[in-house]
């Protein structure tokens, strides 16, 4: 099995590394959920947080299928925070983005990925504007990723159009890299060769994203990432600086 993307630790730090640089004084705080997909996130935000040499004011962790967060939020509050990095399902999240609206906080907070579909935009409402999310897939909107909507516009009804994501184009990506390794073995197309050649796969460009890498012992690539930010107004997501 070979895939593309990075893990929910390695995300976390990239992300908290941006976010802590932004705000060099930052006092930090995280809501993450207890399980496979919040814990790692806890681990690289400590990690990032320790390079910073910035403090960290407050850490929670929550069960699945909590639905209520003002006491997370209200603890976040007391805690002085000045940055908050978001660990929840999107729907989790955004509830405690609106959450932190309604409590008056003034605070900088990023998630990840999960988060960068259109529907977070509506989720999140006016509160998620200039909500951080770290990705390894440019926002759909962006020029970089014409060659792709393209496509989209020439192949698909304006039905299907609307019900395409990140996910979308990170499928359409893995058929990339699959299609060179099958490219290699020409007209002699076996399984075998097809996996040989995605091992050799070496800073393959797709022009979508970071370049694709592979080696016989690393069958996940991870490309370089960059933050976003929700433009409300706009309804998109856009690159944040």
């Amino acid at each position: 099995v070979f895939g593309i993307g990075m893990t929910y630790q390695d995300g976390a730090y990239e992300l908290a590394m941006f976010m802590g640089k932004k705000q060099p004084n930052a006092k930090w705080a995280t809501i993450v959920q207890d399980d496979e997909s919040g814990i790692p996130r806890e681990a690289g935000y400590t990690k990032a947080l320790k390079e910073l040499g910035q403090t960290s004011v407050s850490m929670q962790r929550f069960k699945r299928g909590q639905i209520d967060f003002s006491s997370e939020l209200q603890r976040v509050k007391a805690s002085g925070a000045t940055s908050l990095l978001l660990g929840g399902l999107p729907a989790d999240n955004a509830t405690m983005v609106k959450e932190a609206k309604k409590l008056g906080l003034e605070i900088q907070m990023g998630t990840l990925w999960i988060e960068h579909i259109p529907p977070m935009i509506n989720l999140t409402g006016p509160a998620g504007d200039g909500l951080f999310v770290y990705d390894f897939i440019p926002s759909l909107t962006d020029p970089s990723v014409a060659r792709f909507t393209a496509l989209v516009e020439k192949h698909l009804s304006k039905d299907d159009q609307a019900k395409v994501n990140r996910y979308t184009m990170l499928t359409y990506i893995h058929y990339l890299a699959l299609e060179e390794a099958m490219k290699g073995c020409g007209k002699a197309l076996t399984r075998k060769c097809t996996i040989e050649n995605l091992e050799k796969l070496t800073d393959f460009k797709t022009g979508l994203m970071g370049p694709i890498s592979f080696t016989k012992d690393k069958h996940l690539s991870s490309p370089t990432g960059a933050p976003l930010k929700i433009d409300f107004a706009a309804k998109k997501f856009v690159p944040a600086t």
